[in-house]
């Protein structure tokens, strides 16, 4: 059977990540990056990211990378390759760009399809605000969602989700695209 990658593209408080989470629980791994950055409090090893050194980032064989204020990104094709071992199906959180990259570079084993979920500023800065994010970062997320044009991702999607309204239609729409 095919193996498939599909992508959550969306701005900050869109509910890609929260989208991701639902499918992990629906028994669709989702793949972990590697970073450089130090873990954030609450954050574990392997289950959110692996966090590496400079110099063990530079060691891996990547097959998507982005950097971020003065860390390091990358999904690692050792990751891809441990999470086919059990699944044909995969989810990764990333941009536009690290879509790209997957598309670019693993087209070969896998089909990387991209699902946009769509929201607005409303929406965005009442998530972020409900899970508590700092006033200070809400301001610089929506004014970079706007600044990089996150919005018109969707229309490079291959699937747009709309999730300004009720998570369970979001979830239900995203279970058809991947076909739970």
């Amino acid at each position: 059977m095919k193996k498939s990658i599909y992508c959550l593209l969306g701005a900050s408080g869109s509910g890609k990540t929260k989208t991701a989470h639902a499918l992990k629980q629906l028994g669709i791994p989702e793949i972990v990056s590697h970073t450089t950055r130090k873990p954030r409090e609450g954050e574990i090893e392997g289950v959110h990211y692996y966090f590496i050194s400079d110099e063990e980032y530079n060691m891996i064989e990547k097959a998507e990378f982005a950097n971020y204020g003065n860390s390091k990104y990358c999904i690692s094709k050792k990751e891809l390759d441990s999470k086919f071992e059990t699944s044909n199906k995969l989810i990764s959180v990333v941009e536009i760009n690290g879509f790209k990259q997957l598309k670019e570079n693993c087209s070969n084993e896998a089909d990387v399809i991209s699902i946009y979920i769509k929201t607005d500023l409303e929406t965005m800065r009442k998530r972020m605000t409900e899970r508590n994010d700092k006033p200070e970062d809400i301001e610089y997320r929506l004014n970079n969602a706007l600044k990089t044009n996150e919005f018109d991702n969707e229309y490079i999607a291959d699937y747009v989700v709309d999730n300004r309204g009720d998570f369970e239609t979001t979830i239900s729409e995203v279970k058809k695209i991947i076909g739970i």
